[in-house]
């Protein structure tokens, strides 16, 4: 049995659910393990979806406001660093995963005047910015980043602030999620979340409040 859901705007998470760059980040995690001592199994478990630094003040115990920034700022320009090597060297790198190019062409259509979409993402706008344009991504004017934010994921404050950007309550909106902490700020915000399996087992998605569960986004 198929499921409509009906919205005014959509809201896409970026990493894990547009594109794919967890094999990259891990790399990075375990270039930055040989200088601060981390649980890399832990942090792979419980990072997916939180602002890089949110991460590095948990787990490498970085609380300068300074010095957290600048961290954030290396670790991020480590993993595009690192994509750029992998994408040279015919590895892969950071990819466009299946079905986004399409929907989001789809929505950038010149005779789709009215549709509304953002991405909502907990990276900073440096990175964003720099991936959505190697993989020249379909554009749009409404980028909400780690940068815009004071609460990141599950709070719900960054989707919030997305649909506001679209002129738009939450309820209007879509979510498209892939890590459970951000389909828990979605289901938070009030917004209808459909979660993608593009980062976790199904099993992993059910019973946090998505209202649809993908594959990804070609479903």
């Amino acid at each position: 049995m198929s499921t409509t859901i009906r919205a005014s705007g959509i809201l896409f998470d970026l990493d894990g659910t547009l594109i794919s760059s967890t094999p990259v980040c891990e790399a990075v995690w375990h270039q930055w393990a040989k200088q601060y001592p981390v649980n890399l199994e832990e942090v792979f478990k419980t990072s997916h979806g939180i602002r890089t630094r949110d991460l590095l003040r948990y787990w490498l115990k970085i609380t300068d406001p300074i010095a957290l920034e600048a961290a954030t700022e290396k670790f991020e320009s480590d993993v595009l660093l690192e994509s750029q090597r992998l994408a040279r060297e015919g590895e892969g790198g950071i990819t466009l995963l299946p079905g986004v190019e399409k929907m989001l062409l789809s929505l950038s259509s010149p005779a789709d005047d009215n549709a509304r979409w953002a991405i909502v993402t907990s990276a900073t706008n440096a990175y964003a910015t720099n991936a959505i344009n190697t993989l020249d991504l379909p554009k749009t004017s409404h980028l909400i980043t780690a940068d815009e934010v004071t609460r990141g994921k599950p709070h719900p404050e960054p989707y919030i602030m997305g649909a506001a950007a679209l002129g738009l309550h939450p309820t209007e909106c879509v979510v498209f999620e892939d890590a459970p902490t951000g389909i828990k700020a979605g289901v938070s915000s009030g917004a209808k979340v459909i979660a993608v399996c593009t980062s976790h087992p199904r099993t992993a998605l059910e019973g946090l409040g998505a209202h649809m569960i993908v594959d990804d986004l070609s479903s």
